[in-house]
């Protein structure tokens, strides 16, 4: 029996007839919905109008439409422009999904050992809207499977929009800030202290790779008043000798995965798993030059980032280690219980963020309201406020972060 397939030959073009790496303005040519008892999806047909050279040629694509990738599916349809309308009694007509126009940006990736060159695809409106681009890579491997952390928790529960400027558009703060650059080079050294390495030689080494940077130091700091001031936290952290942490190698910056519903995961590196004055506890360290707070007492077990890391271990008791850097440098040590209700509720407010991210509800948080005013302190508010500037001044754009929109991409 002989069958005929459309399509089928454009998938089996040879290597020199593949598409270029680059942004095609493309239309929509044919949409077919395709049932499955798992996972229905619709099959896409897109040509290709520019660049002049390469009209004509035609792309490929799937997207699904299960409930965990309905979000796809929404961002698709409105990059390019489909009827609010029927958008917004949530019907899809094939019909008028033909014609519609936008644009589509291919990368190709090479994975050793593997058949296939996933790709890296973002669309954008062709209409010439003033909003970010949705650059989204392919997860033809991993199978859609979404790897979430606290970080991209927080960020989305601040300021949704935040949230996919970061994570789906690709915009990432620049490094830039001294305070944080030093953070990571005082982890790198209090490493190398308890794997009883000179912890000075490593905070110095480490820091000295930003010296001739141009960092944004605060309250008249500079790259020497910082590194002595580290070299004294350090000296000082030994001399109270109240933490220990055995095997360090197995307990410093320890991976801990959880799995979720509807196929996810959650990630998150845990600073240190030791004893804090003789009880076993997991550790977290904070480098700040402001002291915390030590009122109410009790304060810690609020801490959001020390019960994600309590629910994803199991750990109940946590530490906080907080070094400060100021004109008589001080540390800071906190320990506090989290209780199994408060692991219950984070878990809750997990599977309800992700729930919101996975049906693409990124509407803004803005925290415009004087005195206190959170957005200008956001490095993401040149993209809100649409000034190129401020982008260029605070962000760099590395597209292709670890999201899909496109399941299964041919041409």
């Amino acid at each position: 029996m002989k069958r005929r397939i459309h399509g089928l030959s454009e998938t089996a073009q040879p290597a020199a007839d593949a598409l270029p790496d680059g942004v095609f303005l493309v239309r929509v040519d044919r949409a077919q919905y395709r049932w499955h008892p798992a996972k229905p999806f619709y099959i896409l047909r897109l040509s290709i109008l520019e660049p002049h050279e390469l009209a004509g040629r035609v792309i490929s694509g799937r997207v699904y439409c299960t409930a965990k990738a309905l979000w796809k599916l929404g961002w698709f349809l409105r990059d390019f422009v489909y009827d609010p309308d029927l958008l917004g009694r949530e019907e899809v007509d094939e019909k008028a999904l033909s014609g519609l126009r936008g644009v589509v940006k291919i990368s190709h990736t090479t994975l050793t050992a593997l058949p296939c060159s996933p790709s890296t695809v973002s669309l954008q409106p062709a209409s010439g809207r003033n909003c970010p681009s949705l650059l989204l890579e392919e997860h033809r491997i991993r199978g859609g499977v979404m790897t979430y952390s606290y970080t991209q928790i927080s960020q989305y529960l601040s300021c949704p929009r935040r949230y996919r400027y970061r994570y789906l558009d690709g915009w990432k703060e620049k490094d830039t800030r001294a305070a944080m650059l030093f953070g990571r080079a005082f982890d790198q050294a209090l490493s190398a202290y308890f794997q009883r390495d000179d912890s000075g030689a490593v905070l110095f080494h480490e820091w000295a790779t930003h010296k001739d940077s141009k960092l944004e130091y605060s309250n008249g700091t500079t790259w020497d008043r910082m590194l002595q001031q580290g070299i004294q936290l350090l000296e000082r952290f030994a001399q109270d000798d109240r933490v220990r942490v055995r095997q360090p190698r197995k307990n410093l910056q320890v991976k801990f995965t959880r799995s979720l519903p509807r196929g996810n995961d959650f990630v998150a590196y845990v600073d240190a798993i030791g004893h804090l004055d003789g009880t076993r506890c997991l550790l977290e360290w904070k480098t700040t030059s402001i002291r915390y707070p030590e009122e109410p007492p009790g304060l810690l077990m609020l801490d959001p980032q020390l019960i994600c890391y309590s629910w994803i271990t199991g750990i109940s008791d946590v530490a906080e280690i907080v070094f400060v850097r100021k004109r008589l440098v001080e540390i800071q040590y906190f320990r506090t219980t989290i209780t199994a209700e408060q692991r219950e509720e984070f878990d809750r407010l997990v599977d309800d963020t992700i729930r919101r991210i996975e049906s693409a509800q990124f509407l803004p948080h803005s925290g415009v309201r004087f005195p206190q005013n959170p957005c200008t302190s956001c490095p993401y508010v040149g993209l809100c406020l649409g000034q190129q500037e401020l982008v260029d001044t605070t962000l760099v754009r590395r597209p292709g972060d670890d999201l899909g929109l496109f399941d299964e991409l041919t041409y």
